[in-house]
């Protein structure tokens, strides 16, 4: 009895240590595959410069955007959904000005303009803030081929922008697909199943991650813009932005991916524009390459300190950037302007006096939202002037106007 408890004992000794080593080694196997921070970003190819003269879409492209109803989708695998609209994807890489940004965008629909039999032109679906002030712009498929991209039309407000890109005989579209869009974002659901696919990171292009919907209809200010997006906790990154957040089930394009929530508090916390939202932007921007009532003030401020003597300073607001579409630029507004007060319509603030939370509140301002083209705009500021090298008081006074960006209009 004694020997059989001993030999029993020995067996479960070594079925214990046989486990341990099974655990370590598996550990290790993910300790060292995740452990591999090496990375390189590929160069990409040089394209011409982007036309952004064009307004709307050439009369002889006519993109037949596929819409679905949610009741029609017919549920697959997720592999399945994976292996059909993965390649709707592709990767976006930007020069603007000296440096280079990477986005994603989605292709929606294909056209055929010479009716050969085969599809020589593609629209993308991408986020305003992937493309602002790019010069160049490249998509690149997952199959690696890569493809000039060229602006139809953006809306900084929708954070909405819609390119094309056309096939030639020596690179065509062979593989890709375009995604269905599914508009009634009613029927959303919370808790459903969802695969955000998009350029991580600017290099990791086709990625795809699960998540679900987090929430609907929640009220988020990115980028100084209040908007209204699907929240998921599906791991967003830098690079994922005009990437496509779908149904997991069905393959349906429920939204276009444009934020993701930074901070060591906080995790699972991403964005997505509806594509109920997105609809109608995109078909003012085809018809017209703007949205009509659409503005954008155009400008960002920063804080800086003026020496009154050798021995003390003050704070003011400044001017940090104008973008030449938006409404302060065609006031006549420029980098470097000492920002003293602003009054749209009946409202005003002063901000000649800098506290903590002055920048903060000039922002709220701006983006009231009770603001409509044509609203009286003035503005007291002081410019340097270099023939007496100091600055003078001025005041401007404009309109808010239409923003169509890429459009130069007198």
């Amino acid at each position: 009895m004694k020997k059989n408890i001993s030999t029993f004992k020995k067996i479960i000794v070594c079925l214990v240590a046989m486990a341990m080593l099974f655990a370590f080694v598996s550990c290790s196997g993910d300790f060292f595959a995740n452990g591999n921070t090496s990375s390189s970003r590929p160069e990409t190819s040089e394209s011409t410069s982007v036309d952004t003269s064009s307004n709307g879409l050439p009369s002889d492209v006519n993109f037949n955007i596929s819409y679905v109803e949610a009741d029609e989708i017919k549920p697959t695998s997720t592999t399945e959904v994976v292996a059909r609209v993965r390649p709707s994807v592709l990767e976006l890489y930007c020069i603007v000005g000296q440096s280079k940004s990477s986005g994603s965008g989605v292709i929606v629909s294909f056209d055929d303009t010479d009716d050969d039999g085969n599809d020589d032109k593609a629209l993308i679906l991408t986020c305003h803030h992937v493309i602002e002030n790019a010069s160049q712009m490249t998509a690149k498929s997952i199959y690696g081929k890569e493809y000039e991209a060229e602006l139809i039309g953006a809306d900084p407000v929708s954070d909405i922008a819609i390119l094309w890109i056309t096939a030639t005989e020596d690179n065509g579209f062979e593989g890709l697909t375009a995604a269905q869009m599914m508009c009634d974002s009613d029927k959303l659901l919370i808790g459903a199943d969802v695969l955000a696919i998009g350029n991580p990171l600017g290099y990791l292009g086709g990625t795809v991650t699960k998540g679900i919907v987090s929430a609907l209809n929640r009220d988020v200010t990115v980028e100084n813009r209040k908007m209204t997006l699907i929240q998921t906790d599906a791991a967003i990154n830098g690079g994922n932005s005009g990437g496509g957040l779908f149904d997991a089930e069905t393959g349906a394009l429920i939204g276009i991916v444009n934020a993701g929530y930074k901070s060591s508090a906080a995790q699972g916390l991403s964005f997505a524009i509806p594509c109920g939202t997105v609809k109608p932007i995109m078909t003012q921007l085809l018809e017209k390459g703007y949205v009509e009532g659409n503005y954008d003030f155009g400008v960002t401020f920063t804080a800086e300190k003026f020496f009154n003597t050798a021995w003390s300073t003050t704070t003011y607001v400044v001017i940090e950037s104008v973008d030449i579409y938006g409404t302060f630029y065609k006031g006549g507004m420029e980098e470097g302007d000492v920002i003293l007060s602003v009054k749209i319509g009946d409202k005003s603030i002063d901000v000649s006096k800098y506290e903590s939370d002055t920048l903060a509140k000039l922002e709220t301002f701006l983006v009231d939202g009770s603001y409509n083209i044509g609203d009286k705009v003035t503005v007291v500021y002081m410019r340097y002037k270099k023939s007496t090298r100091g600055y003078e008081q001025c005041t401007a006074e404009f309109e808010i106007a239409q923003y169509r960006y890429g459009i130069i209009t007198d």
